[in-house]
């Protein structure tokens, strides 16, 4: 039976109210009620509402003693804020329940693609044959993949025994993977999976392996694996934990090394936290040899023989700071091819008094600072106090700009070394001036002077019978800006040290540092050229000169040309271009004079970018090819940093 739509909403909701006691309301191009089954039946562009429900179909059948409403045909089914797509649909009014079939669904951040969705009850539904991806392809690049899983709308999504796949390739399995809904990021924007084979004529291949993800809202974890050819193979994890007042981040690597025929690691930790107006900063490094360095955390490549490890305490005041913390540093033995303890200095205390004004805007200021110091190679333990006092006032005379500044140090030292005590005390005076001159809108120029001197140990008087005769700096420094326009800056500078030295024409000359040219100068936006020149002044001779030329957009086509000239060492000139083949496809090409060559081609995809590069460097060459997961479902090449260089093992 047709009937008009006007009459036909309000039968409905007459039906509605009766049968519910919830208010109904529907659109359909065409609206039949069967008496005798108590069923209404709605056909062509069906909209339904009921409670916090919205649902868009082609066809849907309501039973009204039953409770059960079910639909097909172009299903878009709107609970609590989340949006799913489906082909059928069957749902109880009465449990709020029922069974959604071939689903594609959106459930801010993540894209949900499944074979059916049963709903146990409010907001929760088990679901199974299930993809999870933050691709919205119909085919996603990247995804999980299991027969089962649960997702609270809004709260929560977890498979059970889920494969992750790229294409249709399965790359790793867990017993669960889960993801909170409640943050706005991307389903992926913690997950990391980085993938990176290589090849080099002297080590054979390699495969280095990182899978980062999620543990909660705070912290993530990691694992590392590596085949690393003839070496042998490396281990490590990594655990990071982060919120609003506490960080942590625990890294761990081991490997067996086959060449060197020792076992090799490192172990870095960094803790911060602040509680109440108290900061707490920690970070402990330890690693088996000074050269042993992974890809996977060039940040902290350490290659010196030094290892330096704190801890601090720090309470921020309006006018002041107090920092108490302590310092441990390990030096590389060569011989036992280990670090040993060098030194330690436990306590350090050191307060600051920030520069304020007391009369006539003259600001002054202090620093004290202790520390115990005890030297494991020198067998000594030093008690250090210091008290720094300055004051500084500026003045401005049209053009000019003064600023005279004087500085007292005054250090105490007890120091004993195999029961020989000794107690030194000494006094250093600082002064220094600074001048800057605008000479035009387009010249500044800054003149420095700084002396420093010393005293006699145990006296307040300086020092003149020592080799520098108590005068520790003793310098003039020159620096000079010159605006070209809005496209160019000339920077000068130089500076000369009045310490006298004795030459052997007994005579005392002063220093004359280098002087040092620059021009930076950039016509376009697109195109830069910076030129760098270093002159000795006494004798006048080139020392050094340098020309950077850049032309275009790294992003899309540029060229790069380096010039590089050293007085006694070899010269080594860069060359490089970059260019997008396709809107997919870049290549960087870069070479030197040293005979260093590196390859690179770039693949954008939609869930994935992939790398592979070609390097030679004199005999040795190597392949490499690197997977990383985009972070977010959305990309833009513009914004995305193209920084691929490779990084070798050790």
């Amino acid at each position: 039976m047709n009937k008009s739509y006007k009459f036909t909403i309000f039968i409905l909701i007459l039906f509605a109210i009766k049968a519910f006691a919830h208010k109904i309301d529907i659109v359909a191009d065409n609206l039949e009620y069967d008496d005798l089954y108590s069923k209404l039946d709605a056909k062509g562009h069906v909209v339904l509402y009921w409670k916090n429900i919205k649902l868009h179909a082609d066809h849907v059948e309501l039973f009204i003693d039953k409770k059960i409403l079910n639909s097909d045909g172009n299903i878009k089914f709107e609970e609590s804020k989340n949006t799913i797509y489906a082909n059928r649909l069957t749902y109880n009014y009465k449990t709020e329940s029922g069974n959604i079939e071939e689903t594609f669904s959106y459930l801010h951040p993540i894209f949900i693609r499944a074979c059916s969705m049963e709903k146990l009850n409010k907001d929760t539904y088990l679901i199974k044959n299930i993809k999870l991806s933050n691709c919205d392809l119909n085919n996603p690049h990247v995804y999980f993949k299991a027969k089962r899983g649960k997702i609270s709308m809004n709260k929560r999504v977890t498979l059970y025994w889920p494969f992750f796949y790229i294409g249709k390739v399965p790359i790793f399995f867990s017993p669960i993977i889960t993801k909170s809904l409640k943050n706005k990021k991307s389903f992926a924007s913690d997950f990391e999976i980085t993938i990176e084979p290589s090849y080099t004529n002297n080590e054979g291949i390699s495969l280095k392996t990182k899978i980062l993800s999620p543990l909660n809202k705070y912290s993530t974890a990691g694992v590392k694996y590596d085949y690393l050819g003839i070496r042998g193979h490396g281990y490590g994890g990594n655990i990071k934990y982060l919120n609003k007042n506490k960080k942590l981040d625990i890294d761990i690597y081991t490997i067996n090394d086959l060449i060197e025929k020792r076992k090799r690691w490192k172990l870095n930790t960094y803790y911060e936290q602040k509680i109440n107006k108290w900061e707490v900063k920690s970070e402990i490094k330890f690693m088996s040899d000074k050269d042993f360095n992974t890809h996977f955390d060039k940040n902290n490549k350490n290659i010196e023989n030094i290892l330096r490890s704190y801890a601090y305490l720090i309470k921020q005041g309006k006018n002041t700071a107090l920092e108490i913390y302590a310092k441990r540093f390990d030096k590389y033995n060569k011989f036992n091819k280990n670090y040993e303890i060098l030194s330690s200095d436990i306590p350090i205390i050191k307060f600051t008094y920030f520069p304020k004004s007391i009369l006539f805007n003259i600001t002054h200021d202090f620093i004290f600072k202790y520390k115990y110091n005890n030297n494991y190679e020198e067998h000594t333990h030093t008690n250090i106090s210091s008290l720094n006092y300055g004051l500084k006032k500026a003045f401005t005379l049209g053009k000019f700009t003064l600023k005279p500044n004087f500085i007292i140090t005054k250090n105490l030292y007890d120091k004993n070394k195999l029961n020989n005590k000794r107690n030194i005390f000494i006094t250093k005076y600082s002064n220094s001036l600074n001048l800057r001159y605008r000479a035009t809108n387009w010249i500044d120029c800054d003149i420095n002077y700084l002396l420093r001197t010393r005293t006699k140990e145990n006296s307040l008087y300086i020092d003149r019978f020592a080799e520098d005769h108590g005068i520790e700096i003793n310098k003039f420094f020159f620096k000079n800006f010159m605006y070209i326009g809005s496209k160019a800056i000339i920077i000068t500078d130089f500076s000369y040290n009045f310490n006298s030295q004795q030459h052997k024409n007994n005579q005392k000359k002063g220093i004359y540092m280098p002087l040092k040219s620059e021009i930076i100068w950039t016509p376009k936006h697109y195109f830069t050229t910076n030129i760098t020149q270093t002159h000795l002044l006494n004798p006048f001779q080139c020392q050094n000169l340098n020309l950077d030329l850049k032309i275009g957009d790294s992003e899309k086509i540029y060229l790069e040309l380096g010039i590089f000239y050293k007085k006694h060492k070899p010269i080594n000139n860069i060359f490089g271009f970059g260019i997008w083949l396709t809107p997919k496809w870049k290549f960087d090409y870069y070479a030197t004079a040293n005979n260093e060559h590196k390859i690179k081609l770039y693949r954008d995809s939609h869930c994935y970018n992939l790398n592979i590069g070609y390097n030679i460097k004199k005999k040795k060459h190597e392949e490499f090819l690197k997977f990383d997961i985009k972070t977010n479902m959305s990309f833009n090449k513009k914004n995305e940093k193209f920084n691929n260089d490779k990084n070798s093992f050790y």
